[in-house]
């Protein structure tokens, strides 16, 4: 193994467990659905702040799959020509 092997390797590994965690604290659709139908306590305000929040939080998991993604062929192409 090579030294660029360990990096993309380790690369790969810290790319894929933030993209794990971005999932994971993303709010689920049927909340908003089950809030709205219980009559959640949350105001005009607060419900602005977490679809903002979830907005961001969507936005970098697109980002970090991309770039995931885009790792994955660097790696299979260095890999095939070496």
């Amino acid at each position: 193994m090579s030294v660029i092997d360990i990096i993309l390797g380790v690369v790969i590994v810290v790319l894929g467990i933030i993209l794990i965690i971005l999932i994971l604290m993303q709010q689920g659709k049927r909340a908003g659905v089950s809030s709205a139908v219980a009559g959640g306590s949350e105001t005009f305000i607060s419900g602005a702040k977490n679809r903002t929040k979830d907005a961001t939080l969507k936005r970098f998991t697109k980002y970090i799959a991309i770039a995931l993604f885009v790792i994955f062929i660097i790696t299979n192409i260095y890999a095939f020509f070496r």
